[in-house]
């Protein structure tokens, strides 16, 4: 087969009655780079344009492309992302259709068993893809490489995941962003979300991929490996330059967990950030709290930190070391949470209810943790089983998942629902004490209010509004259930 264009999609999140969510490129730009010097490429946005089912048809007739590429990296909108397969093959129905992301390393049989979908990438496409379109290309049979699913002639699946990653992160090139109209994403902040952007423009950057820890609710290690790869600090700061070069950013969000895993690399970003003094602000959405201490804190502020999101999980040391596996002591919070306030850092803190074989009274422990610790945002999240975790193993082997729960629906994906029951807790206390301990702690007082609402992006009253018709999602699930 001969292929001229290739055009990657963004699916619409809206679809289905589900929630706008805010899609920095990244990703679809990046593979894009990688192919762009062979094929003709095109990136439609269907999220950030709001398209509707006919206008996508429109515009896919109008670019008639040879492959399609579907880009997911939430699986709970895995609905929109075969409606869209399912519209190519109804706008173009020779097109070859490749979907990737998060939502098909995870779940490939669900994937392939769509007969809109013709290949799923697993793992990382950057690696893959250009194999599987040369393969394509050249009629190579399959499967000769690891990292794609697809049936054969006599619609058997074939599933082989990714068993080598990149390990060279710097040889990948810069993103595309040429390809769409950035500005627009680059000044687009969220609301209602403390991670969001305080000044525009603004970044969002990746600088490691995989993990070498084994938390056991963590997805992580099944999707990236578990070797921590980073990319070097000189690499990182040259992506910095040019996007303070061509984009003018004003703020970058460092969004993997590992940014600070190895101290040696981070100091040397920091102390990059600090000798450019580009007058440029960042945050970390969920940095690794075991790995902080006061000078690591110190060239943070130093280099333009503002906020640090901390992964605590729990307030409980037995729950962190046996049930969680988390490399964490709770005596190690308190030091870093005060530091990081003291250089005038906001400070938001992460905590998972429910693990199985979690007590109540650990549970209140964590509450009562959370509030001492006077962090200026708590989040409170519930044990989440995803696929590929130790959580879920533990989760089904036991027997403690709620009937009817399945897998591969991810309509329970959020961490906001519970479907998991112990002798301990069942998902109505869980969701039930989520919210309004999550309302106790961080609407206590006019002053975390207004710093709250600064947070998130929100004047006040806006803040109350939300903070209510949180609460009376519950009453409503639970109402709605029962009549």
């Amino acid at each position: 087969m001969k292929i001229k264009k290739i055009v990657f999609i963004i699916p619409n999140t809206r679809w289905f009655g589900h929630k706008y969510w805010d899609i920095y490129p990244y990703s679809i730009c990046l593979l894009a780079s990688i192919v762009r010097d062979q094929y003709d490429v095109e990136l439609i946005d269907l999220n950030m344009d709001n398209l509707d089912f006919e206008k996508t048809i429109s515009r896919l007739r109008a670019s008639a492309p040879d492959i399609v590429g579907i880009s997911l990296m939430a699986a709970e909108y895995k609905d929109c992302a075969h409606k869209t397969a399912a519209l190519v093959k109804e706008a173009l129905p020779s097109t070859i259709t490749i979907i990737g992301g998060v939502y098909a390393t995870s779940q490939p049989k669900n994937v392939i068993a769509d007969l809109n979908i013709d290949y799923a990438v697993l793992g990382e496409g950057e690696d893959i893809l250009p194999k599987l379109l040369d393969a394509i290309v050249n009629k190579i049979r399959f499967p000769e490489f690891d990292g794609i699913a697809y049936r054969n002639k006599s619609g058997e699946f074939i599933i082989k995941p990714q068993k080598i990653f990149i390990d060279n992160l710097d040889a990948l090139p810069l993103p595309a962003f040429d390809l769409l109209p950035i500005e627009k994403y680059l000044k687009q902040t969220e609301l209602f979300s403390h991670v969001n952007a305080r000044k525009v423009p603004f970044a969002k950057l990746l600088t490691s991929r995989g993990c070498p820890n084994r938390c056991t609710f963590c997805d992580l290690r099944s999707i990236q490996g578990n070797k921590f790869r980073p990319r070097s600090a000189k690499n990182v700061l040259a992506e910095i330059d040019w996007l303070v070069e061509h984009y003018q950013v004003k703020e970058i969000i460092f969004n993997d967990d590992n940014l600070i895993a190895n101290p040696k690399r981070a100091k040397e970003i920091f102390h990059g950030l600090i000798k450019r003094n580009y007058d440029l602000i960042w945050k970390s959405v969920n940095i690794a709290t075991y790995a902080l201490n006061d000078s690591i804190l110190d060239l943070m502020a130093q280099s333009g930190c503002y906020q640090v999101t901390l992964a605590i999980e729990s307030g409980s040391d037995e729950v962190l070391k046996n049930l969680m596996q988390k490399p964490l002591k709770t005596s190690q919070v308190g030091p870093v949470v005060k530091k990081a306030k003291q250089l005038s850092m906001e400070v938001a803190g992460l905590f998972m209810l429910g693990m199985p074989g979690e007590t109540w009274e650990q549970i209140r422990q964590t509450i009562s943790f959370a509030e001492k610790l006077e962090l200026d945002y708590v989040h409170f999240g519930i044990a989440t089983p995803m696929p590929n975790t130790e959580l879920y193993k533990t989760a089904k082997e036991h027997d403690l998942l709620v009937n009817g729960f399945d897998v591969t629906n991810f309509s329970w994906s959020g961490y906001g629902r519970g479907v998991i029951k112990t002798d301990q807790f069942d998902p109505f206390d869980l969701e039930v004490l989520r919210v309004y301990e999550w309302d106790r702690i961080n609407f206590a007082t006019l002053e975390k209010k207004e710093k709250l609402a600064r947070m998130m992006n929100v004047d006040l009253l806006s803040l109350e509004k939300w903070r209510k018709e949180t609460r009376a999602s519950i009453i409503s699930r639970y109402t709605n259930k029962k009549g």
